[in-house]
């Protein structure tokens, strides 16, 4: 790729693609992608959620939904009977229900993209979105979350409803003399047919940056503010299936905003990037910015690196949009450029 990009920002992204993905290119041939095992589960929760409300619909369901968020709920017997061994709520003494401060307002949507349908929850409020990445993500445990992160992909969920309804199919059809025991053992050997993949997705501001900061009203950043951080997570599940990370890394939420910024701006903008990361002032602290929530293990001079590391890659990136062009296929050849060069490179 004759691109003349030699900078050291694009060769340290190749070099953290190289140690982070098992696989370091998007082929286009394979998007969008298809429907995963749970998307139909989803589907009907969604349909259900017509009449009754996505919040009821849940409840009755998934028992991810039967305990409130309370330090060392986790190791209580009635939760570990829930959560790890599928017991039905009405056998349980203590399952008082997850509380939510606005309930009737949480939504389903079924989100479409390259990453394929993807089911996404959007509570009202960051208490509600708070109260549910403890649950769905942290064993019901509360914790410390900084304001500016207000999405996240749920991986490994599992999905009991799916092996309640698995078991009836099988017990209608099953030969004599089958155990039911042996036929879960042969279930849980396959995590795609018990486990989902989810994103929540809160309604604040985007990394908790202001609205009169991105000239926008309040309530039209609130709206681009639940588009950037679906279109963001929806790409971490692309990389996720794609290209099979084996950590979190740096490049991964680079990529990710750097096309939910495309998507929803129509053209990659540098200044929302470095806004978003909190390093859109060389004078302040990098102390509650992303940057530092994604390298937490960082000392302050390897923050500062990884600052000036990010600022070159976004100019390196808008040289890039500037070259392909922002359509589709234009993101996928920037995503590639990032990844490792391509075969015709010089």
């Amino acid at each position: 790729m004759n691109d003349g990009l030699t900078t050291m920002a694009l060769g340290e992204a190749r070099r953290v693609a190289a140690a982070t993905y098992k696989v370091c290119r998007l082929d286009g041939a394979l998007l969008p992608l298809g429907d995963e095992m749970h998307l139909a589960a989803w589907r009907g929760y969604a349909a259900e959620a017509g009449a009754q409300g996505v919040f009821p619909v849940l409840c009755e369901r998934l028992p991810q939904f039967w305990f409130p968020v309370r330090p060392g709920i986790a190791a209580t017997d009635d939760y570990r009977a829930a959560l790890y061994r599928g017991v039905p709520r009405d056998s349980l003494t203590d399952a008082p229900g997850l509380e939510l401060v606005h309930p009737d307002e949480l939504r389903l949507v079924i989100h479409t993209g390259p990453a394929g349908a993807v089911p996404v929850l959007l509570p009202r409020g960051r208490e509600d979105f708070l109260t549910l990445f403890f649950a769905l993500s942290c064993r019901h445990e509360p914790g410390l979350v900084p304001d500016s992160v207000g999405a996240a992909m749920i991986i490994g969920f599992n999905n009991w409803d799916r092996i309640r309804s698995y078991r009836r199919t099988w017990e209608d059809s099953a030969p004599p003399g089958a155990y039911w025991s042996d036929e879960f053992r042969c279930l849980t050997a396959r995590r795609e047919c018990y486990q989902d993949r989810l994103l929540l997705v809160s309604d604040g501001p985007y990394s908790a940056v202001p609205a009169e900061i991105m000239g926008l009203s309040e309530a039209d950043w609130r709206r681009t503010s639940i588009q950037l951080r679906t279109v963001h997570e929806c790409a971490h599940m692309l990389t996720y299936r794609l290209l099979q990370p084996s950590a979190k890394s740096l490049l991964d939420e680079f990529i990710a905003d750097m096309l939910a910024i495309v998507a929803v701006g129509g053209r990659f903008r540098p200044r929302w990037l470095l806004q978003f990361w909190g390093l859109d002032s060389p004078a302040s602290g990098l102390a509650g910015s992303r940057l530092a929530y994604y390298a937490p293990q960082a000392d302050e001079a390897e923050q500062r690196r990884l600052a000036e590391w990010v600022v070159c890659l976004a100019r390196d990136v808008e040289t890039l949009f500037e070259m392909y062009g922002t359509g589709w296929p234009g993101q996928l050849a920037v995503v590639n450029a990032l990844l490792g060069p391509s075969a015709d490179s010089a």
